[in-house]
C-alpha cells in the first residue's frame, strides 16, 4: 500500500513529468526539420514514414510493461526511466545527427521506448 504523498514528492513528480515532456516534445521539434536533410540524401518518402512510425509504434508495444507499474503507484521510476531514455536519444542525435538514416531512426526507436512513462 501507497502511503500519501507528500508536497515534496509532488513537486518531484510534476518536474519530473515537465522536463520528460519538454524534452519529447523537442525532440520532435528536433527531428522534423532534419527530414529537409534527408530528403536530399536520396531517402525516400517511404523511409520518411518508417521514421515518424518508429516512435508510436515502439511506445505502443511498451506501453503495456509500463502501465502495471503506473497503476501501483510507483510513478517515479517510469518516469525518471523515460527522461533518461529520451534524453539518451537527444544525445544521440546531438552526436551523431545526420550521420546516417540509421542514426536518425535508433534515436526515434530509443525515444519511443522512454515515452510510455509519460
Amino acid at each position: 500500500m501507497v502511503g500519501p504523498a507528500t508536497l515534496s514528492d509532488r513537486s518531484v513528480f510534476v518536474s519530473t513529468a515537465f522536463v520528460s515532456l519538454f524534452v519529447d516534445f523537442l525532440l520532435l521539434t528536433v527531428v522534423v526539420p532534419i527530414f529537409g536533410t534527408m530528403r536530399s540524401a536520396s531517402v525516400t518518402a517511404m523511409d520518411i514514414g518508417i521514421l515518424f512510425a518508429a516512435k508510436p509504434t515502439l511506445q505502443l508495444l511498451c506501453a503495456p510493461a509500463v502501465g502495471p507499474l503506473l497503476d501501483k503507484g510507483i510513478a517515479v521510476w517510469p518516469l525518471i526511466t523515460g527522461l533518461i531514455l529520451d534524453a539518451a536519444s537527444c544525445f544521440l542525435l546531438a552526436g551523431f545527427g545526420l550521420t546516417s538514416y540509421g542514426v536518425v531512426l535508433a534515436a526515434r526507436c530509443v525515444q519511443g521506448v522512454g515515452a510510455p512513462a509519460f
